[in-house]
């Protein structure tokens, strides 16, 4: 949803440097952990955060075909976060997004 919103720019903070994988755990986004690290350069007041979090759980919330919402690459990144615990236990350096996302596209 922050994905999305930065590219109608709805928002003014680069999310790119941000990898999916590192929010992801037990099949949901650590929204606190996520909205901490987008905006740790910034000078943005309490009521802002807020508006801030509030503008990305309703985008999250609409009625999106998550299929077409999800960014390729943000999900490669939740699938190794969860080959790492929740359904697996492999090493990080194998489940790395890009690492997931060469496997699949071999296999």
């Amino acid at each position: 949803a922050a994905r999305l919103l930065n590219t109608e720019k709805k928002i003014p903070f680069k999310v790119s440097h941000l990898d999916a994988g590192d929010y992801f755990d037990k099949f949901a986004v650590d929204i606190d952990q996520y909205l901490a690290d987008l905006t740790k350069d910034s000078e943005i007041s309490a009521e802002e955060y807020a508006a801030l979090g509030s503008l990305i759980a309703s985008t999250a919330n609409r009625n999106f075909d998550l299929k077409q919402l999800t960014n390729g690459h943000d999900f490669y990144s939740a699938l190794g976060a969860s080959l790492r615990g929740d359904i697996g236990d492999r090493k990080q350096a194998q489940t790395f997004g890009n690492e997931c996302e060469i496997h699949i596209r071999l296999s």
